[in-house]
């Protein structure tokens, strides 16, 4: 995009944005020398831990939170092995079901209901749609979603090489702390749920932030929402924009 500038990034806009799944990622990262994951879908199922789950104790303890750092770089490992059914193992049950309803989004929303949808939301329907055939997006389980998203690399996982968490603080059945990016703390935070007896990642307060700071890089570069989510989506791909804008119609057999 040529009126995309490289400059002029606040601080935590610039930070955030090798988190964006192969969006910007090295292109515009280079550019503005920072050191460094994806639209919150609010009620998007059961994100609470089981009935019958005992909660943690709401005061944490270093124990609880290396265990809890352990399920943040057992997730980074297996985006960056495209380990599917590992990651999708390490994320919360909403966010899942987020991927899910993105997926529906993909195989049946006209053009005027992905324009609705947040920009990180309609780059990964565009991408799904230019990187995944009909058929399979239709025979996808629910659960199964995620495992494609990772599998086609549609999160940048070569940002979070060197990631860690920290200042985790324990609430209950909620963890969250810090994302620690070549050893300089973010103010990017990284929530926690305890769901099924264990620690999970939470997806949907990152897409929370990651929309904010979209909404803040349009503003600062001067670029509408529908070409930023456009330039995501390229990016991300690897692919010429003609195909992304061809994806805004409803896939067909």
């Amino acid at each position: 995009m040529s009126n995309l500038k490289t400059t002029g990034f606040s601080p935590p806009a610039a930070q955030s944005l090798a988190m964006l799944p192969r969006s910007i990622g090295s292109r515009l990262l280079g550019a503005v020398a920072v050191a460094t994951a994806m639209a919150c879908l609010s009620g998007c199922g059961s994100d609470g831990a089981q009935a019958g789950t005992p909660e943690p104790a709401a005061s944490s303890s270093p124990g609880r939170n290396k265990a809890i750092e352990g399920i943040w770089l057992s997730y980074r490992r297996a985006l960056i092995e495209q380990n599917s059914r590992d990651a999708g193992r390490m994320v919360t049950q909403g966010s899942l079901l987020h991927y899910a309803r993105l997926r529906d989004l993909a195989l049946t929303a006209p053009r005027s209901e992905l324009l609705a949808q947040t920009m990180l939301d309609r780059a990964t329907i565009l991408s799904m749609r230019a990187s995944m055939p009909v058929s399979t997006l239709r025979s996808a389980g629910d659960q199964e979603v995620f495992g494609l998203i990772v599998s086609k690399k549609l999160i940048d996982a070569d940002s979070l090489k060197e990631s860690t968490v920290a200042g985790i603080q324990v609430s209950g059945s909620v963890a969250r702390g810090f994302l620690v990016l070549k050893g300089q703390e973010t103010s990017i935070g990284v929530s926690f749920k305890h769901e099924a007896g264990r620690w999970t990642v939470d997806l949907t307060d990152l897409f929370t932030e990651m929309e904010a700071t979209f909404l803040e890089t349009t503003t600062s570069q001067d670029i509408t929402e529908q070409e930023y989510a456009e330039f995501l989506a390229t990016n991300r791909l690897g692919q010429d924009k003609s195909k992304i804008l061809k994806a805004y119609q409803p896939p067909t057999e």
